[in-house]
């Protein structure tokens, strides 16, 4: 560019530049139109090249502020002035610091370095997703059942499952498995669940070491049953062809894992098991770092600014001074309290033993004496609670298997015939004795008669006693039978099956008749059987029971008809319906000895008080409780409390009533110390008392 014109003479195109740019002839076309500012504008001066020119035209914004220009160069040193004659005068004031040169530019910005290329991607991991929506349980406690899975996401990769319940890898690699089982526990008690991990193995030689986690599923309550899920990671290397089952096992059938369908929201399997693989770049490599650009020059220094203020910073500090000398020794403290202790002997402890506040324990009786207050001990408290009621008795074994028959005995030779006396032979057992002579004809005959003369008859079959009407005569009384079946002794008209008649005088006072099989009647009746007469029972003991067995469960009842009978009921009250303005079927007598664990008493108004002391069971916190007798109809109130045990000192006391019905409940017991809850155990005992009818 070596012309400069000024703008009028210049009609065209506009572009601002940069002063002593070189712009091509291709970026500005021949045809430059009309138009243009106060500025730096280019023309065409021919077709490789333009020239700059200045003008006066608009006054356009202003531009961004340019760069600082490079720092002038220091001027020429004036020349020194002709020394003066004479003494040397007075050092003049320093002149005024001269004015800073003008900043030169700064340099072009040197061009940007290429891009790096991009870094490879990052790899695409194995995966799978796996889940089971059915009810598992297990059968026999203490067993070791895999865990079913039944789902899969389709879109997993890499991994998948086999055979129901094995976790199958394809590829080699690290792999984090994440494991969820939901436990389920129907029962009143708390019961433990298991789960653990295996590898390539149905037997217990794949179970992976350190991989159990052991869980406690809570009891039922209120008629929900106790949940709990359970959630373990485990990461471990798998070689293609590996596969991981998730195993369980309980302590009671009654803990199994379950699937919910709730009422919000998608179905909760049982089980859900989540796969991923480990990578160690999951991130592609960073690229290249292009090249740096030129460093452009560096801009002038800038003025000085004004001193700051003084400092408030203090000063370092001295070096320490010597250490002075050790001071004299303090006195003596004054004693301590003394600390107490738990003696123990085979004895009571006595006043001279020990000290106020310590505890005293007698082997002997396990009893606790403490804390010692006043120089005297408190009374003994048991260590061991009473003992619990006798648990059932256990089911009775299978019977053994019948052991094999002997072998049969070589048969012996046969002895000679030896034939008895003539007549009836009668053997004594080792002998033949003396013979009985037959009378005339057959022994017993079919159409004889014979006459048997003290004779004893066992079990005889008396043929012919089978037609229309038949009668024994014994005596003087018969026994006869009519041709409907019926058979009176000591009565030709028997009413029933079994119809006895005994003579009718005071001291034999009975008219008896006996029912079949839908019952058995005793009643007292004239000769005629047609009108009924008194009925006396005598005896040192006199029992009615109406009952199948010797247990109770019948009824006696005194009247003429069912609505007018008065009668004990199947549970030994006596019920007494006279009249309507009699009614005592509350009246119960009924009661149990008022001492021991255990007790109970019913009022004459129907309400049943229980009464009873139970252990709590170690491990679970719960005293479980049996009525001594069920409540009729329903419970009217439940009052419990810790009576025994170390609990009593100081700590503080929970129970909670639990699982209520008519034969019995629970009490689940705790105390607190140092902030945790500890459950109570079979050291502690609950007293409790029930009401109702």
């Amino acid at each position: 560019m070596t012309t400069k014109r000024p703008l009028a003479n210049y009609t065209g195109s506009i572009q601002e530049i940069q002063s002593g740019d070189q712009i091509p002839a291709s970026v500005v076309p021949n045809g430059l139109p009309t138009g243009g500012t106060t500025g730096q504008y280019l023309y065409k001066q021919s077709n490789t090249d333009y020239d700059v020119a200045f003008g006066a035209g608009p006054l356009g914004p202003t531009g961004a502020t340019g760069p600082t220009g490079l720092t002038g160069a220091t001027g020429p040193t004036g020349a020194t002035g002709p020394t003066g004659v004479g003494a040397t005068g007075a050092t003049g004031p320093i002149g005024p610091t001269g004015v800073t040169g003008v900043t030169g530019p700064i340099g072009a910005t040197g061009p940007v370095g290429a891009t790096g290329p991009t870094g490879a991607g990052g790899a695409y991991g194995y995966w799978g997703s796996f889940y089971d929506t059915t009810n598992q349980t297990a059968s026999v406690i203490n067993t070791a059942y895999a865990v079913s899975l039944n789902g899969t996401d389709p879109n997993s990769n890499g991994v998948s499952i086999v055979s129901g319940n094995r976790i199958t890898f394809a590829n080699d690699g690290v792999y984090t498995l994440n494991v969820s089982l939901m436990f389920v526990n129907t029962d009143t008690q708390i019961h433990n669940g298991i789960m653990w991990f295996r590898k390539n193995d149905s037997g217990a030689t794949g179970d992976i070491p350190d991989s159990s986690s052991d869980v406690s599923v809570p009891n039922s309550h209120g008629g929900v049953n106790g949940f709990i899920i359970v959630t373990v990671p485990l990461t471990l290397k798998i070689l293609a062809g590996d596969y991981i089952q998730v195993m369980w096992a309980v302590d009671d059938t009654h803990v199994g894992l379950l699937t919910v369908a709730p009422a919000v929201g998608p179905v909760a399997p049982c089980a859900l098991v989540s796969v991923q693989q480990v990578l160690y770049t999951q991130l592609g490599p960073t690229g290249a770092t292009g090249p740096t650009g030129l460093t452009g020059p560096t801009g002038p220094t800038g003025v000085t600014g004004p001193t700051g203020a003084a400092s408030t910073v203090p000063g370092p500090t001295g070096a320490t001074g010597p250490t002075g000398l050790t001071g004299a020794t303090g006195p003596t403290g004054a004693t301590g309290v003394a600390g107490n202790t738990v003696l123990n002997g085979t004895v009571a402890p006595t006043a001279g033993i020990g000290v106020n506040g310590d505890f005293y324990i007698n082997t002997t009786t396990e009893y606790i004496y403490g804390p010692k207050a006043a120089g005297a001990w408190p009374a003994g408290v048991p260590l061991i609670g009473p003992t619990g009621p006798t648990g059932l008795t256990g089911a009775t074994g299978l019977t053994g298997p019948t052991g094999p028959t002997g072998l049969t005995g070589p048969t012996g030779a046969t002895g000679p015939t030896v034939y008895p006396a003539t007549g009836l032979a009668v053997s004594t057992g080792t002998a033949w004795g003396t013979s009985k002579t037959a009378p005339t004809g057959d022994v017993v005959g079919t159409s004889d008669s014979q006459t048997l003369t003290n004779k004893t008859l066992t079990n005889p079959t008396i043929d012919g006693f089978t037609g229309d009407t038949s009668v024994i005569n014994i005596g003087a009384g018969q026994i006869y039978k009519d041709a409907t079946g019926n058979v009176g002794f000591g009565t030709t008209t028997p009413n029933y099956k079994n119809q006895v008649k005994i003579a009718t005088n005071k001291n034999s006072a009975i008219g008896a008749s006996v029912k079949g099989p839908s019952g058995i009647s005793l009643a007292g009746v004239n000769d005629a059987n047609t009108q009924n007469i008194p009925l006396e029972l005598r005896a040192a003991t006199l029992r009615l029971t109406a009952n199948n067995t010797d247990s109770s469960g019948g009824t006696i009842t005194f009247g003429n008809d069912a609505s007018d009978w008065a009668h004990f009921d199947s549970s030994g009250n006596l019920i007494l319906d006279k009249s309507s303005s009699i009614n005592l079927n509350t009246l119960s007598l009924a009661y149990s000895p008022i001492y021991g664990n255990y007790g109970y008493q019913k009022l004459p108004s129907g309400v049943i008080i229980q009464w009873g002391i139970t252990a709590f069971t170690t491990g679970t916190g719960i005293a479980t409780i049996t009525f001594p007798v069920a409540f009729p109809t329903n419970i009217s109130g439940i009052a419990a409390c810790v009576y025994r045990g170390f609990v009593l000192g100081g700590y503080l006391m929970s129970t909670q009533i639990q699982n209520t019905s008519k034969t019995g409940f629970s009490i689940l017991g705790n105390y607190t110390t140092g902030g945790s809850v500890v459950l109570l155990s079979a050291n502690e005992g609950a007293s409790w008392i029930v009401t109702g009818w």
